[in-house]
């Protein structure tokens, strides 16, 4: 609206002020609108922490395997954006061979993979 005053005024003063008024708010709008978009983004890349719910179910998941409390050293679960990212550190089996280990733990990952709606799943182990 200011940039169309300042094109019909025929003072030239008026007619300079109303165009860098309008140029001024026409920026303001880019910036605030740019603030925002970026602000949004930069959320979506920040890692949060899980719910107690959703950390609840991780865990339910792992019972439903037999992993307790005892070969479960360490749980780091965390969101970036909608992206879940699961690190688990478990002991082998004290019973087993590591080969079966590892395939107990393959059987793990995918399972944890297919209920979770494909997660970043890593096992290391203690």
């Amino acid at each position: 609206m200011l940039v169309t005053m300042a094109a019909l005024a025929r003072d030239p003063l008026f007619a300079s002020w109303a165009q860098t008024l309008g140029t001024l708010l026409i920026a303001l709008v880019l910036f605030v609108s740019a603030f925002g978009l970026l602000w949004t983004a930069v959320l979506e890349l920040v890692d949060h922490p899980l719910d107690p719910s959703e950390e609840a179910n991780i865990i339910r998941l792992l019972s439903e395997l037999d992993i307790d409390a005892a070969r479960l050293h360490d749980m780091r679960a965390r969101r970036a954006g909608s992206d879940l990212f699961v690190e688990l550190t478990l002991a082998p089996g004290a019973d087993r061979p590591l080969a079966e280990s590892q395939e107990g733990f393959a059987l793990l990952r995918r399972h944890l993979e297919t209920n979770l709606n494909g997660a970043d799943i890593v096992i290391k182990i203690a």
